[in-house]
């Protein structure tokens, strides 16, 4: 089943639209306080940055963590096959997903016999 809406997310299923709103959810749920702590310093909670530094301070082992976290991160990053565009991989549940040109895996694109956009198969 798929959705009303025309353009971008012509194609996106209700799944995949609950996905996007509980992400978005849980952006709002971090960003809101985060932000109104960088601003204004009267509120009484820290911003993540500045609690992970007084944790640091508190525990120097908490550091290695942080170090750990960014090596982790950073070494996926660069190991990531970024020109595996079009690759395919299949779920268990038989659902085929592809790259997108920037390297992110989505939905298996077909490609269309005009000069359309990849269509997404469902």
């Amino acid at each position: 089943m798929t959705t009303t809406n025309s353009g971008r997310f012509a194609h996106v299923d209700r799944s995949e639209a609950w996905g996007y709103v509980m992400w978005g959810a849980m952006a709002l749920v971090i960003a809101i306080p985060e932000i109104t702590a960088a601003v204004d310093h009267k509120v009484p909670w820290p911003t993540i940055s500045g609690m992970t530094g007084h944790l640091e301070y508190r525990w120097s082992w908490v550091a290695l963590i942080v170090v750990a976290l960014i090596v982790f991160a950073a070494f996926h990053a660069v190991r990531y096959p970024w020109s595996q565009s079009g690759h395919l991989a299949t779920q268990a549940n038989q659902r085929k997903l592809g790259r997108t040109p920037a390297g992110r895996f989505t939905r298996a694109l077909e490609k269309s016999s005009g000069s359309e956009k990849d269509e997404v198969m469902v």
